[in-house]
């Protein structure tokens, strides 16, 4: 099994793997653990939410792939949930990494934009969130 910076997710069983380049562990488990959460096989199945198609679809359309989709909440998660640790600067984004434009960068920057008001949402959760701000990014000029 080949290993990304983060490290990997086996959804059966599930498990996250890591290894020592890692940020920390939770940058780890913020992207790792959010791809258990959502993927179709040992979470939430967000290929099976309302809004999946359309996302799908404009995904596909911009250039980029399905799973550019549930990339970039993961890359959220993984420096929130860093941040939130207190182990990454809070006012980091990993947008600024991505240095060429692309769906999976548009995503991650809606994604980045939204973060307070979802945290302060009471309606949603975190896959309505994902799906909602990826079609907000696709649809918005934003390149």
């Amino acid at each position: 099994m080949g290993m990304h910076g983060a490290g990997s997710a086996n959804t059966y069983p599930p498990a996250i793997y890591t290894g020592l380049r890692v940020r920390n562990i939770a940058w780890a488990i913020g992207h790792e653990g959010t791809h258990l959460l959502v993927d179709r096989y040992a979470g939430a199945n967000w290929f099976a939410r309302q809004r999946a198609t359309e996302a799908i679809r404009l995904v596909t359309n911009a250039g980029g792939q399905q799973n550019d989709i549930e990339k970039a909440l993961c890359l959220l998660m993984q420096a929130r949930l860093s941040a939130t640790a207190g182990l990454t600067p809070i006012e980091y984004r990993v947008s600024a990494a991505l240095a060429e434009p692309s769906p999976k960068r548009d995503i991650l920057v809606a994604l980045e934009e939204g973060w307070d008001s979802y945290r302060q949402s009471t309606s949603g959760d975190l896959i309505d969130f994902m799906l909602d701000r990826a079609i907000y990014a696709l649809t918005t000029a934003r390149r």
